[in-house]
């Protein structure tokens, strides 16, 4: 649905799709929706307006699930950027951002590809584990013998795996720990070397607010995570601000009206690129929907990197 309407509203290219795309059925669904709401009272403003109400629906959904959850985290989402990446992701990206109070997105390259990417890309892991379930204050000069062992068996699964030991990494040092009688836990990371009560307390502060009570802690488990190393570091591009080439122009709905924007061919932007919305960019595997309000550059690692203009979308 959410691609009928993004098509009908001149956001997608169905020449890009590697799949049939049928405007007239679309156009059909679309017009009978609306003469089934007008029939049920529900008003008669037109095709567009329905079809950017589904789109406000849409964020409104996406935004109320990002926000239960990062609250739920103890995080405000106003305080992050916001990474957009799949075929349709980057599509809603400046309209989410805005429900949110977030005032810039992160685009990165070949988004449409990204988890592929980053499967071919990743790092073998391998993790060992122990399950402790005991008073903290019983089992502490006991901690770096069990995190000693488990280093030594994460390791060992990685030369399973024909990683070299010597190219092995510990990535974490991951333990569980909860206040005693409570059965949620918070993980904080125990070779940091700092004393495990005090970054259980730091992380209790940044979860709920307050510090944890004067109760006793039980260590629930201790992971060790090894992973093989990383891939080098491909080069960056110098950034050289300079205006993005338009392809063209296409008419398409924003703000409420019809506008012609600009489009802009991805593979033709190079680091320092800069442009304004609205735009569309696209890309083999993805369109970038650029707001009015939002202006964009590409960064050196070759990523979009969307920014709203102050007082822009302002959610009241």
């Amino acid at each position: 649905t959410l691609t009928d309407v993004n098509l009908l509203l001149g956001r997608l290219e169905p020449a890009r799709l590697r799949i049939p795309i049928i405007r007239t059925a679309a156009e059909a669904a679309a017009r009978e929706l609306a003469r089934r709401l007008a029939a049920e009272g529900g008003g008669d403003d037109g095709v567009e307006a329905l079809l950017a109400g589904c789109l406000q629906i849409a964020n409104e959904t996406m935004g109320q699930a990002v926000h239960r959850i990062s609250i739920r985290e103890g995080r405000d989402p106003a305080e992050y950027a916001l990474v957009a990446f799949g075929g349709a992701g980057p599509q809603h990206a400046c309209g989410l951002a805005e429900l949110l109070g977030i005032r810039s997105c992160l685009v990165p390259a070949d988004a449409g590809l990204l988890s592929a990417y980053g499967l071919g890309a990743a790092r073998i892991e391998r993790f060992a584990e122990r399950q402790v379930l005991r008073p903290f204050d019983e089992v502490a000069a006991e901690v770096p013998e069990w995190l000693r062992r488990l280093e030594e068996e994460a390791v060992g699964r990685l030369e399973l795996d024909g990683v070299p030991r010597g190219t092995v990494e510990i990535r974490g040092r991951p333990a569980e720990l909860r206040l005693a009688g409570q059965d949620a836990s918070l993980l904080v990371e125990a070779g940091s070397g700092r004393p495990l009560a005090a970054a259980f307390a730091e992380a209790y502060r940044d979860r709920f607010g307050y510090a944890p009570p004067p109760r006793p802690l039980e260590l629930v488990s201790l992971r060790v995570v090894a992973a093989s190393a990383p891939a080098p570091e491909s080069g960056t591009a110098e950034e050289r601000a300079a205006p993005a080439p338009v392809a063209g122009r296409r008419r398409a709905w924003f703000g409420g009206v019809w506008r012609r924007v600009s489009i802009i061919e991805r593979p033709r932007l190079a680091a320092g690129h800069r442009f304004e919305g609205p735009a569309l960019v696209l890309e083999e595997h993805s369109t970038t929907v650029v707001e009015a309000g939002w202006r964009g550059r590409v960064d050196a690692a070759g990523g979009l990197f969307l920014q709203r203009e102050a007082g822009a979308g302002e959610v009241p």
